[in-house]
C-alpha cells in the first residue's frame, strides 16, 4: 500500500515512530503467516522478531519498490522455510549421531561390515552448493536481485561474490571481472581448463539461453504487476498459457546478462484472455 511506502520511507530516514506504527500492524499477522510452516509460535515470534530486527538495522541500505507488504510476507516465509531447513539437517546429525554411537559398541569387524551396509543401502548422494552467475556489471546485478527478489544480500565477499540465500537456496553472483582487476589478491593452484579460468571472456561472452531459472508465486497475476512495475528489465513478457498435461501459466523476463527468468504459478484468466 502506498501509505506503508511513506512509512518506510520515513523508517529509512531514521523515525523510530514510522517503525513502531510498522511493527504494530504486522506483528501478529505475520506471526500467524509464519505458523503456516513453523507450528511452534515462539519461533514464528522470534523470526518475526528477527525480521523487523535486520530491517532497522539495515533500513538504509533496504530499497522496497513496490510493496512492503509484500517485502514483509515474502521475507517471512523464506525465514521460516530456512528455518526447517536448519532443523532438517540437526535432525540428520542427531540420527547419525544415534547411528554412531551405536558402532562405538562393536568389534573392528562388524562395524567395518555396518559401514559396507550403509554405503550399500544408501549409496552417495552430492547435494547443491549453489547456483551462481558469472556476470559482467556485478553491482548492477545485485541490484536486479534484490529488487526481484525483495530481500536485502545475504553475503559479499569484497566485490566478488555475493549470495541470497532463501528457502533453504542460495543464489549468488561473481564479479566476472575481479580475478583479471585484482591479481595480487586472488592464489590459484591447481589444474583447470582455460575455458573455466577466465572469467572476464565467460561474462562478456553472448548469453545462449540454455540456462533458466524458475521461480514459483501463489498470485502470478500480482506477481507479473509487481515486477513489471519495478522497470528491472526490457525483455519482459506478457502472461504466457501452455498445456501439455496440465494448465501453466507462466511470463519471463532476463537479467542484466540475459539469463531468462521465468515465474508460474495460480492463475485464473480473463473470460477470452487466451483466445485466438
Amino acid at each position: 500500500m502506498a501509505i506503508d511506502l511513506l512509512i518506510f520511507g520515513k523508517i529509512k530516514e531514521g523515525n523510530i515512530r514510522a517503525f513502531e506504527s510498522l511493527f504494530r500492524t504486522y506483528y501478529e499477522p505475520l506471526c500467524r503467516y509464519a505458523c503456516q510452516w513453523v507450528k511452534n509460535m515462539e519461533t514464528t515470534e522470534e523470526i518475526v522478531q528477527d525480521l523487523f530486527y535486520i530491517l532497522w538495522k539495515e533500513r538504509e541500505k533496504l530499497q522496497i519498490f513496490t510493496s512492503v507488504n509484500g517485502y514483509l510476507y515474502r521475507s517471512v516465509k523464506n525465514k521460516s522455510l530456512q528455518y526447517l531447513e536448519q532443523e532438517r539437517v540437526r535432525e540428520d546429525y542427531r540420527k547419525m549421531y544415534a547411528e554412531n554411537a551405536v558402532i562405538e559398541t562393536a568389534t573392528p569387524q562388524e562395524e567395518l561390515e555396518y559401514k559396507e551396509l550403509e554405503q550399500q543401502m544408501e549409496g552417495h548422494v552430492m547435494h547443491l552448493g549453489s547456483v551462481y552467475l558469472i556476470v559482467n556489471d556485478f553491482e548492477k546485478s545485485i541490484a536486479f536481485y534484490e529488487k526481484l527478489l525483495e530481500i536485502p544480500l545475504t553475503s559479499e565477499n569484497n566485490g566478488r561474490f555475493a549470495s541470497f540465500e532463501f528457502e533453504g537456496h542460495r543464489i549468488s553472483i561473481m564479479n566476472g571481472h575481479f580475478d583479471m582487476e585484482h591479481p595480487d589478491k586472488v592464489v590459484r593452484k591447481g589444474s583447470t581448463t582455460d575455458s573455466a579460468a577466465d572469467l572476464r571472456a565467460i561474462a562478456l561472452a553472448p548469453n545462449t539461453h540454455k540456462f533458466v531459472f524458475n521461480f514459483w508465486d501463489e498470485d502470478l497475476r500480482a506477481e507479473y504487476k509487481r515486477v513489471k512495475g519495478l522497470n528491472i528489465s526490457e525483455n519482459l513478457s506478457g502472461i504466457n498459457y501452455i498445456c501439455y498435461v496440465a494448465p501453466y501459466y507462466y511470463f519471463q523476463l532476463t537479467d542484466p546478462d540475459g539469463n531468462i527468468i521465468e515465474v508460474t504459478g495460480s492463475y485464473t484468466p480473463e473470460e477470452g484472455e487466451f483466445d485466438e
